[in-house]
């Protein structure tokens, strides 16, 4: 009885050591992670305060378990801490901005404004404001009579990290004195998989039977979306190259959001080593985009432009045979003008979202006055409409020495 009351004691004076030394401090790091909004680290970190605490009251093999994964959890939690520094995060992602889609896996929400906010540590994040309009999609005030252009793409069309009057297809409008409708059809995460999906669908129809030409956001890395190798493809369209054509495959599973992929750890270190991209998954975005092009040409008798971004050095990465000059060559021989997307100077940091990598208003700027260039320098039809015709835009410098 004797010997109880004294390991009963043992262990209140253990816990109290405990609360004291470890659990309190613990408790203010956990916090401050609360705050910071690093959850993947809070959970590492409240892994290892219960590992710690086992360490005081277990003994033997057990003891040493506890020993083991306190040690492994603290390790983590602050390489945890580290990636998410190096790794820009969305704190806050707007409600409702995106709604699950049987076809398309995902694609934007009603009709509102969203507040979007990426808060970076010793790096300037964003604060923004998306306006979605009734056809579903990011706001364009453009002109409202005759027909127009559409954009398709990915978050570089949208505009992600930037404000309404900052996206591409808005200063497009601006630049050709919105004399007429311009549509922004991007969403962020999709590639041309989810693009040939949505034009199939006939949701775009009217949009596409209002436009006189299309412009189509492409970049090689889209394979890796199409190929189900990325969590922002969950549930989203796949396709398969096949004799002059694409035919269409199951959407992508769900086991392709991993439950580690909420882990910077885990996105920075680990990720981009399991994603092994074929030489057929490239032949599969060349096959899908011109699909693209071939379909938006004979039902809509739109024109297509491809605006592509061209990435050596991931194709080098990767270890592809394929070049960018022959993916735009593959583009070019579907009857799709291409026009070249990169910047000369591609690393200034003014061309980018700081701590985020999309394109900043600047760099959009530049692009939209080559794009119009681009359409003005088109001698013959079809991009020599009387839209293209019309433009009066503001002076085209090129871009900035």
């Amino acid at each position: 009885m004797i010997k109880n009351k004294s390991n009963s004691a043992d262990v209140r004076h253990t816990s109290a050591m405990f609360i004291l030394r470890f659990a309190l401090p613990l408790l203010i790091i956990i916090a401050a992670l609360w705050a910071l909004g690093m959850k993947s680290a809070i959970a590492l970190a409240t892994l290892g305060t219960v590992s710690l605490y086992g360490v005081l009251v277990l003994r033997g093999p057990l003891q040493n378990l506890a020993i083991a994964l306190a040690t492994a959890a603290i390790a983590l939690a602050i390489t945890e801490c580290v990636a998410v520094v190096i790794t820009p995060r969305i704190i806050t992602t707007p409600p409702g901005l995106y709604v699950p889609d049987a076809e398309l896996g995902y694609t934007l929400g009603k009709p509102g404004r969203y507040r979007s906010r990426r808060i970076l540590i010793g790096t300037p994040g964003y604060d923004v404001n998306y306006t979605i309009n009734a056809k579903a999609m990011r706001q364009v005030d453009a002109g409202h009579d005759g027909k127009g252009v559409i954009f398709l793409g990915d978050s570089f069309v949208f505009g992600l990290g930037l404000n309404d009057a900052d996206t591409l297809p808005q200063i497009f409008a601006r630049l050709t004195k919105q004399r007429f409708p311009v549509f922004n059809a991007g969403v962020p995460g999709w590639s041309p998989a989810n693009v040939l999906a949505e034009i199939q669908s006939g949701r775009l129809d009217k949009m596409l039977s209002d436009s006189d030409f299309a412009v189509q956001f492409v970049a090689p890395w889209h394979a890796e979306r199409m190929a189900c190798n990325s969590g922002q493809t969950v549930y989203g369209p796949k396709y398969q190259a096949v004799d002059g054509g694409v035919q269409r495959l199951r959407n992508c599973p769900p086991e392709t959001a991993s439950i580690f992929s909420a882990f910077s750890i885990f996105n920075t270190l680990i990720a981009p080593h399991l994603r092994h991209l074929t030489n057929n998954d490239i032949a599969n975005l060349v096959a899908v985009t011109r699909e693209s092009v071939k379909l938006v040409k004979e039902k809509y008798h739109v024109p297509m432009i491809i605006y592509y971004l061209r990435d050596p050095g991931y194709l080098q990465r990767v270890s592809l045979s394929w070049t960018d000059d022959q993916i735009m060559a593959a583009f070019r021989s579907s009857g799709a003008q291409v026009l070249d997307y990169t910047l000369a100077d591609g690393n200034n940091p003014r061309y980018r979202i700081g701590g985020d990598g999309h394109p900043s208003a600047l760099a959009n700027r530049i692009r939209a006055e080559r794009l119009v260039n681009f359409m003005q320098a088109q001698g013959d039809a079809p991009l020599s409409n009387p839209s293209v015709k019309r433009l009066v835009g503001l002076p085209l410098s090129g871009e900035p020495k």
